[in-house]
């Protein structure tokens, strides 16, 4: 089985394994703030697939403009918290969730390139769900606002990772592929 073949099979397990509660859209303790809203995008296996995903298709599509996806997916994430939290409904978020990791993921694993508008649209449309689930977690924290705060930080901070980690790894020409997608 190839890298490409192993990588959408674990996507596809994970996502079965985790779509009922897509990993940790519920806070548990009513204490949460800065920290665990930081935190969580790290311990979120959706949310840091996602991630993983989102930069990874950026960073094909845009090469070192990768911030582009980047700057849409805090963006409409930050937007979509502040939607749910203020009532707005939206049907079919964990499985959105769910698709959005196996999508991108999908992307990544099959080497599949499109625009650079149709991948900020797809990065977009999934954040937009990603943002929603946070959105509804916030009220039952003690300061919701500092909880928004630490998990759009920690996303961007995993962003910037992400697309660092591949401008530094595109000057190794000799590598091959990597997460499915040849280097420049």
């Amino acid at each position: 089985m190839n890298l490409n073949k192993t990588l959408i099979t674990l996507t596809i397990c994970v996502n079965t394994v985790f779509t009922g509660s897509a990993s940790a859209h519920t806070l548990g303790a009513h204490s949460a703030g800065f920290v665990e809203g930081l935190a969580h995008p790290f311990v979120g296996l959706d949310h840091l697939l996602a991630m993983v995903a989102d930069w990874s298709v950026g960073c094909v599509t845009w090469g070192a403009g990768a911030l582009a996806d980047a700057t849409a997916f805090i963006t409409v994430l930050a937007g979509a918290a502040g939607l749910a939290l203020f009532g707005l409904e939206l049907p079919l978020v964990e499985a959105m969730i769910a698709a959005s990791v196996l999508v991108l993921g999908s992307m990544v694993a099959g080497s599949v390139r499109v625009s650079g508008w149709a991948s900020m649209l797809a990065v977009s449309l999934f954040a937009l769900f990603h943002g929603y689930a946070h959105g509804l977690d916030m009220p039952q924290a003690a300061m919701p606002w500092a909880y928004a705060t630490g998990f759009i930080l920690a996303t961007a901070m995993l962003h910037g990772l992400g697309i660092n980690l591949w401008l530094i790894l595109s000057r190794f020409h000799s590598l091959p592929r990597i997460g499915g997608q040849r280097l420049p």
